[in-house]
């Protein structure tokens, strides 16, 4: 079984990113999505929400890791 799992983790390709990311992120208080809109590159799309673009997965990442 072990070497079934090893064997078939040799031939797994990684998996394919897309070429652009929109992620949101909606809170439950307006005054957390302010302050969390002042990240770079971050836009207030309504009182809760804030949205973010990005090409790299890596940015993205970074985005959810300061903001939530």
């Amino acid at each position: 079984m072990m070497a079934e799992a090893v064997a078939a983790a040799k031939t797994a390709a990684p998996p394919v990113l897309p070429d652009h990311f929109h992620v949101e992120v909606t809170y439950v208080h307006h005054y957390d999505a302010y302050g969390c809109s002042h990240y770079p590159g971050a836009s207030l799309i309504s009182p809760t929400t804030v949205a973010f673009d990005a090409d790299d997965y890596g940015d993205v990442l970074r985005f959810f890791y300061f903001v939530i």
